[in-house]
């Protein structure tokens, strides 16, 4: 998870005073709790309903501000969580996360950040592929709108679990499109059908979503050139940004404006000696890939 556009091991101080001074509102993927409580019920709650809704972070350790004693949404002052432990609190997390969610999430990431003596906690939690999770303290499945957490009714968890079957389809679906353009030849960038391996990366759950790619060209052309040659070209599609060495009908690497990645080859299981018999070619020295943020 991302908090201004880092991942919580990165925040700092200034991140969290920045979030104050800028008066960055609770929202949908935002949260701020003035203590950690110990009740585990509500803990559950709200790990839950992050999860089954986009992820987010809880900010806890700051108030937020009030009107007429009413919660704003906006933060205020930075409290600090009193006599707080952390290995106490991953360990707690952890086992309420085994013990009572259905089906279990993975993992969620604390990050506590000292601010002049005092401890604010970061918890994110990730958005689930594998949701919706329910909550056995109260047996109720939770999600996120901008004005906090709910309880789902029955047509919003039927939509919830129909969800990540719908994904895995567009996945699937991606794949296939993909690989029936380069079998009747719409691609022209690998010669060598017989050996041609396909890695196909999608991300699942963001539909709609469009990546600039011109913002990250520099970072994409780095990332996808294949390092076994010393010149390779460059160049925006329809589809996005393409990358492909110099010699034409090796390799290849695409990069979609839906944040998909396509990289094949025919070099890696090329045996020189014997195109009948492929191996692993030992001059593969495959791609780099990293995140865009």
């Amino acid at each position: 998870m991302r908090l201004v556009g880092k991942t919580l091991s990165e925040v700092t101080s200034e991140d969290i005073y920045g979030l104050i001074t800028n008066e960055i509102m609770e929202s949908r993927i935002l949260d701020y709790k003035k203590e950690l409580t110990n009740d585990n019920k509500e803990l559950l709650a709200d790990i839950t309903s992050f999860a089954n809704t986009d992820g987010g972070v809880i900010v806890y350790g700051i108030a937020e501000k009030q009107d007429e004693r009413n919660n704003t949404g906006l933060p205020g002052e930075i409290i600090g969580l009193q006599d707080f432990n952390l290995d106490a609190t991953r360990q707690r997390i952890e086992n309420m996360l085994r013990d009572n969610v259905d089906p279990r999430i993975a993992r969620v990431d604390v990050e506590p950040i000292e601010i002049n003596g005092k401890t604010v906690l970061l918890l994110g939690i990730p958005r689930s592929l594998f949701g919706p999770h329910m909550s056995k303290r109260d047996s109720k499945f939770y999600a996120r709108n901008d004005a906090g957490k709910f309880s789902m009714d029955a047509h919003q968890i039927r939509q919830a679990m129909l969800q990540s079957v719908d994904w895995e389809n567009e996945a699937d679906n991606f794949r296939r499109t993909q690989v029936m353009g380069y079998l009747s030849g719409k691609i022209k960038y690998l010669a060598d059908k017989e050996h041609a391996v396909f890695l196909h990366i999608v991300p699942l759950g963001r539909k709609g979503h469009i990546v600039d790619v011109k913002k990250h060209a520099h970072k994409l052309s780095e990332a996808f050139k294949p390092y076994y040659y010393r010149s390779w070209n460059d160049t925006y599609n329809l589809d996005g940004y393409l990358v492909w060495p110099g010699n034409v009908g090796d390799s290849y690497s695409q990069f979609f404006r839906n944040g998909s990645l396509e990289v094949a080859t025919s070099i890696l299981f090329r045996n020189s000696r014997d195109p009948h018999q492929p191996i692993l070619n030992p001059d593969f020295d495959g791609f780099v890939l990293f995140e865009l943020t």
